[in-house]
């Protein structure tokens, strides 16, 4: 079965003093990544990297950080709960990616604070880079 991966450009702002930096750590430390990284993966069902355009340190804010996630649908689910056969009037293996709004929604809700936000999200190019496209 192939799915169709899409990139997004994640756009999020934070409040840094909730945090201990940008950067995931080890031994459960509250970092902007691990909470988006959570937030996506319970999303999809799957874990998640997120890779960023840039770090911070704790304590600093940041309005308009970047970030980029690879993306792919859920596979649809069938009466019985596994995955369908897939045929070519179906259409299963021809979903198309979450919009920018789902995945903007998605990720609000399941982040559940106003410590971070995110605030757009666009897709991009597979060759797209969040830190090598930085401007």
């Amino acid at each position: 079965r192939r799915s169709m991966v899409q990139r997004y450009l994640v756009v999020h702002e934070y409040v840094g003093q909730a945090f201990s930096g940008w950067q995931k750590q080890p031994d459960g430390v509250r970092t902007v990544q691990g909470v988006l990284e959570k937030a996506i993966s319970d999303f999809i069902g799957a874990e998640t990297i997120v890779l960023g355009s840039s770090r911070t340190d704790t304590g600093v804010h940041a309005l308009a950080n970047t970030c980029h996630v690879d993306l792919c649908r859920k596979p649809r689910r069938g009466k019985s709960g596994s995955d369908e056969s897939e045929s070519e009037d179906d259409g299963a293996a021809k979903r198309k990616p979450y919009s920018c709004s789902e995945v903007r929604k998605a990720i609000n809700a399941r982040i559940g604070d106003a410590e971070v936000r995110v605030t757009k999200v666009m897709k991009v190019d597979a060759e797209f880079h969040a830190r090598f496209q930085a401007k």
